[in-house]
C-alpha cells in the first residue's frame, strides 16, 4: 500500500514572506498609509502565482501592526500574533476555502453554511479595535447562495474590516462581487524569482521547474509533488505515443502516476494533474511552444485545440457531478487528446 505523504507546498500562512509583486506590495503600503485601505479586495490571476500567500501575508501584517515590512522576511522568532494565525486560532482573522477530509476527499464546494459564518465573524467586535480579516480562497468554489451572501459585507463593511477573495477566473465571479472589491490583477513571476523560491524550499531540479512553471510557483510545487520531472517526461511520453496513436503508455501513466501516485491523496494527485493539464494545453497554444513541441502536437489550428480543451473541462464537470469512475474519466480525456492528432 501507499503511503500519502503531505505534499511540499505548506499553507499559504505558513509562508515568512513573499518573493515578488514588489509593485502590489507597495501599493497596500501607500493605501495603508494614506487611510485608504478597502473594505474588499478581489485577487485575481493563475492558480499558484502568490495571491494566498500575499493575502495572508497583508492579514499578518495588520493585525501585527506591521505594515512597513509587508513582504519582508521574518528575522526574528515568531510573535503571538504568528502563533495564533499559524494555528488558525486568531480571534480576528479567518479563512475559508476548500480541505481534504479524514478519507482524503475534497468537497464539491464551500458551503453558504460556510460562507454565513463570515458575516457573523464580522458582525462580532474586534478586540482592541483592531482589523477583522477574512480571506476566500477561492471565491470559485463558493455556491450561487454563498456568494451572495458576501454582498451585505461589501455593502455595508463594519469598521477595519478586510475582505479578501480569491479567483482563478474572475469572469466566473459574481459581477456584484466584482462591482464592489478592488480588483487586484496578480502577473506571473520572473524565472528567477520562481527559481528562488524552489530554492528556499530546498526543492530538487529547482532550475528545470522553475523552466516549466511559467512564473506560477504553485504550480511547479504542484508537478513536484506529482513526481516532479519523472512525472513531466513521462507525461510528454505518453503525449508522444498519442501522436501516434499509441495508447499503451497511457495506462501505466494513469495508474502509476495519477490514481496509485506515491506521495498525494488520490483527490489531490486529481486536482494537481488537472491543474497541469489546464496549463500545458494552454501553454503549448503559443506558436514559440508548439514549435518546440512539434514531435508532439499535430498541425491542428489553436481553435481546435480550445474545442478540445472544453470538451475535457465538460467530461470534468460531469464526473464531478455524478462522481464518476476517476480511470473511465482519465482514459476518456486522453482519447480526447489522441484525437488531436487524428483531426
Amino acid at each position: 500500500m501507499n503511503t500519502v505523504a503531505t505534499p511540499l507546498e505548506p499553507h499559504p500562512r505558513f509562508a515568512t514572506h513573499l518573493v515578488g509583486h514588489t509593485s502590489l506590495i507597495a501599493h497596500f503600503k501607500r493605501a495603508y498609509k494614506s487611510n485608504r485601505l478597502p473594505h474588499g479586495l478581489l485577487f485575481t490571476g493563475a492558480k499558484g502565482v502568490g495571491k494566498a500567500t500575499l493575502a495572508h501575508q497583508l492579514a499578518r501584517a495588520l493585525l501585527s501592526h506591521s505594515m512597513e515590512h509587508l513582504g519582508e522576511p521574518q528575522l526574528s522568532s515568531l510573535t503571538h500574533t504568528d502563533h495564533l494565525l499559524r494555528a488558525g486560532n486568531h480571534p480576528d482573522f479567518i479563512a475559508l476555502e476548500k480541505e481534504l477530509d479524514d478519507k482524503g476527499k475534497l468537497p464539491k464546494d464551500i458551503s453558504v453554511e460556510k460562507a454565513r459564518s463570515i458575516v457573523h465573524f464580522f458582525s462580532q467586535t474586534s478586540l482592541e479595535d483592531n482589523w477583522r480579516i477574512a480571506v476566500i480562497d477561492s471565491v470559485d468554489d463558493l455556491t450561487p447562495k454563498g456568494a451572495n451572501t458576501l454582498l451585505k459585507i461589501l455593502e455595508e463593511p463594519p469598521h477595519k474590516c478586510l475582505l479578501i477573495l480569491i479567483s482563478q477566473n474572475l469572469e466566473s465571479v459574481l459581477p456584484t462581487l466584482r462591482s464592489r472589491a478592488q480588483i487586484i490583477q496578480f502577473p506571473p513571476l520572473l524565472e528567477k524569482e520562481t527559481q528562488t523560491i524552489f530554492e528556499e524550499k530546498h526543492v530538487k531540479d529547482s532550475a528545470f521547474l522553475a523552466s516549466i512553471s511559467a512564473g506560477r510557483p504553485g504550480l511547479g510545487l504542484m508537478i513536484n509533488d506529482l513526481g516532479g520531472r519523472e512525472f513531466y517526461e513521462a507525461f510528454l511520453g505518453v503525449m508522444k505515443d498519442l501522436s501516434v496513436q499509441d495508447l499503451r503508455s497511457t495506462y501505466t501513466f494513469i495508474e502509476k502516476a495519477l490514481l496509485k501516485n506515491a506521495t498525494l491523496a488520490p483527490d489531490l494527485a486529481w486536482q494537481h494533474f488537472f491543474e497541469f493539464l489546464n496549463h500545458w494545453i494552454a501553454h503549448t497554444l503559443s506558436t514559440e511552444q508548439r514549435t518546440k513541441e512539434q514531435g508532439l502536437l499535430s498541425k491542428r489550428s489553436p481553435d481546435q485545440w480550445v474545442e478540445s480543451w472544453f470538451s475535457i473541462q465538460e467530461t470534468l464537470r460531469t464526473t464531478h457531478i455524478f462522481s464518476l469512475d476517476k480511470k473511465q474519466t482519465l482514459l476518456c480525456i486522453f482519447h480526447e487528446l489522441a484525437g488531436l492528432h487524428q483531426r
